[in-house]
């Protein structure tokens, strides 16, 4: 049986999925720019793979934002925090792995340095 802080874990991280998904099919909905850059506007198929890798380095590190305000928004107690956030960046990874990536560290290193991975 999974306990309180898995389920609250599981819970939330499918719904961040979902969320991110959703906006996906808003911007082809829409027709965002930086989705239709790598689709149809440059004919350079290097710069067209650029466009691509940079959409996609935004969408999977939505999830990663989306995950640290949750953090942010709730009054979870450190330790409990810890714990949770430890099963989260364990599917996390997984989830990055399933899109390629080898690990949260290369994937966390292609970002600004000043910024903080949490």
């Amino acid at each position: 049986m999974k306990s309180e802080r898995e389920v609250f874990a599981l819970v939330n991280f499918i719904e961040i999925t979902r969320e991110c998904r959703r906006q996906l099919v808003e911007d082809v909905l829409s027709g965002n720019p930086e989705l239709f850059r790598f689709l149809y506007e440059d004919k350079n198929e290097s710069v067209r793979a650029l466009y691509k890798k940079r959409y996609e380095l935004k969408w999977l590190e939505a999830h990663w934002s989306k995950c640290k305000k949750l953090f942010d928004d709730t009054e979870i107690p450190v330790a409990t925090r810890r714990e949770i956030l430890k099963i989260f960046l364990r599917w996390y990874q997984k989830f990055l792995e399933a899109w390629g990536y080898k690990s949260t560290d290369s994937f966390f290193s292609t970002r600004k340095s000043n910024r903080s991975a949490y």
